[in-house]
């Protein structure tokens, strides 16, 4: 999914959270709405929950699930 100057662009229907919490994605480059809860636990989940939107994480469930289906 990428557009004519190779950025990514999130899911058509873009994704909500339950707290309406809101974070500055560093995939996307926009306010995105966050993840519901910490991924894991320690610095690197907290990391990830205040920067990465939920699409963001959606795509990168995706990619992992399809690198794990290859092997």
């Amino acid at each position: 999914m990428a557009d004519s100057c190779g950025a990514p662009t999130p899911p058509s229907a873009p994704a909500t959270n339950k707290s309406g919490r809101k974070v500055m994605c560093v995939k996307f480059q926009k306010e995105l709405p966050g993840l519901d809860t910490v991924p894991w636990p320690g610095e690197l989940g907290q990391r990830v929950f205040d920067n990465v939107s939920k699409d963001a994480w959606k795509l990168w469930e995706d990619r992992m699930k399809m690198i794990l289906n290859e092997y």
